[in-house]
């Protein structure tokens, strides 16, 4: 493809160019090539030289790009609403320019705002992830999603509709942060795509073939080489589970896994833990645990805390009860999943809370406190606001084997009738404590380690994981949790 290159956008790993869909026959990828499509003999590399074709000192980058690519999960289909509060605003230090979908004005630069209008991607909490990941970066997401669309016929570098539709979205995109004195520089590209491709029968080697082909465009269009971060979402067992495109499915998941092995710069983020609406479509929670995967790959980001802090309860909650720096979790009061997957941005940990059996929903609850109001730290009180039940196991993921970890768990339950307690097992049996239960309303709310379950250097499994089975004195096969806080030692 002929490249039409910005001046003031020609740093190498920038997106200099928006493709045209017409073919250079001679050389189609040759980065030597000038406006005019004539080859410059004396630019044989694409190494970062620091200077334009007329030997000019470039700008220094002062705008980190991220472009975001796929079909409906990218677009996405969760609920905005379903957000936490601290999620339902405006995220003013990161800038989103969308194609188009859902409620967003297409085609402008704007703060990231919770997904495409109604329907929720991945580029919220990815934004919020890579912002206070690196806080001396201004990031600006650049997307453009399209439901049903497959790799091999609407990507196609040189054909397809979308692409095309990417490339001028992209140059629209940089376009207006030149427009406003900036100069970005691309980062990293997300992809989220695979679906159709299962439904459309492609094979292994088919999609292999076409996605190292798309990596290699979108790096030659885009960003000038292998140093652009190239990150897919592998698609997730859980996708076409029980259908007739499971073998089409693991086709594809098998591609992905090659590319990966192969080319070099891309990274692939594993999704089978992330819930679904539907049997292709991740649900908000899905959605959440995505964009911090996401931007954590894009990174190559290492732990970056020792510490990591949960809350759980209801979706749809006020603001002033959502514990601020704590990773949420929050889920509908009806019940959505028998299994749900939390990430925390920071440290990489993920919690995984598993339900009592497949036909018993893990459900969020609200509750007020008993005559105690709402703190603004951590408290008790604020702890016994929200919470999540029906769990069997916690299973915290992303551990260093090599470390141990104290793990608190807030399990604060106020069945007051028969002084109901929780217990928490380690795999190998061990009793790790219980908590006591408050036995009747006027019991002050004031000793929190009554209503905590505390365990001290505990080992990881050699996989880097610790799951614990819960029940309590009544219901045994399960029981509630209104957060949890990890330490490394």
């Amino acid at each position: 493809m002929r490249l039409q290159l910005y001046t003031a956008l020609a740093l190498a790993g920038l997106l200099a160019a928006g493709c045209t869909g017409e073919s250079n026959e001679d050389n189609p990828e040759d980065p030597g090539t000038t406006e005019t499509g004539t080859a410059d003999p004396e630019d044989t590399s694409t190494d970062d030289t620091g200077t334009d074709d007329t030997g000019t000192d470039l700008p220094e980058p002062d705008v980190q790009v991220v472009l975001l690519a796929g079909q409906s999960n990218m677009a996405g289909r969760a609920s905005a609403a379903d957000l936490p509060a601290q999620l339902q605003v405006s995220q003013d230090d990161v800038q989103l320019f969308y194609s188009g979908g859902g409620s967003l004005i297409p085609d402008i630069l704007t703060p990231l705002e919770s997904g495409s209008g109604s329907d929720l991607g991945p580029e919220v909490t990815l934004g919020r992830t890579l912002a206070d990941l690196v806080p001396d970066d201004d990031f600006v997401l650049i997307k453009h999603a399209v439901g049903g669309t497959s790799l091999f016929e609407d990507w196609d570098p040189d054909t397809g509709v979308e692409y095309q539709e990417l490339s001028d979205t992209v140059a629209d995109g940089l376009q207006a942060l030149v427009d406003q004195g900036l100069t970005p520089e691309v980062r990293g590209f997300v992809w989220l795509q695979g679906e159709a491709d299962v439904v459309q029968g492609r094979t292994q080697e088919q999609y292999t073939a076409d996605l190292t082909a798309f990596v290699n465009a979108v790096r030659t269009d885009f960003a000038g080489g292998d140093d652009l971060r190239f990150v897919v979402g592998r698609l997730s067992d859980r996708q076409f589970a029980g259908s007739g495109f499971s073998n089409g499915r693991e086709d594809i998941q098998a591609a992905q896994d090659e590319v990966a092995g192969t080319v070099a710069n891309v990274a692939l983020v594993d999704t089978d833990d992330l819930t679904l609406n539907d049997d292709r479509h991740y649900d908000t929670a899905g959605q959440l645990a995505m964009g911090t995967l996401l931007a954590r790959a894009l990174l190559e980001q290492p732990q970056a805390s020792d510490t990591a802090q949960f809350d759980f309860g209801l979706v749809g909650q006020k603001l002033d009860i959502e514990e601020p720096g704590f990773t949420p979790l929050q889920l509908k009061s009806g019940g959505s999943s028998d299994s749900v997957l939390v990430v925390d941005p920071a440290s990489g940990w993920t919690i995984r809370l598993d339900s009592a059996d497949p036909d018993t929903n893990l459900i969020g609850r609200n509750r007020g406190p008993l005559g105690t109001p709402v703190g603004s730290a951590f408290t008790l009180e604020a702890v016994y606001i929200d919470f999540v039940t029906a769990i069997r196991t916690f299973t915290i993921g992303g551990l260093d084997p090599a470390r141990t970890y104290d793990v608190q768990f807030w399990m604060f339950d106020d069945n007051t009738s028969d002084l109901r307690t929780q217990t928490l097992t380690l795999t190998d049996g061990t009793e790790l404590g219980s908590t006591d239960g408050p036995g009747n309303e006027d019991r002050e709310l004031t000793d929190d380690d009554a209503f905590s379950i505390v365990g001290r250097a505990l080992t990881p499994e050699p996989d880097g994981t610790l799951t614990l089975t819960c029940a309590n004195s009544v219901t045994v096969d399960r029981c509630l949790t209104n957060g949890i806080v990890i330490t490394e030692n």
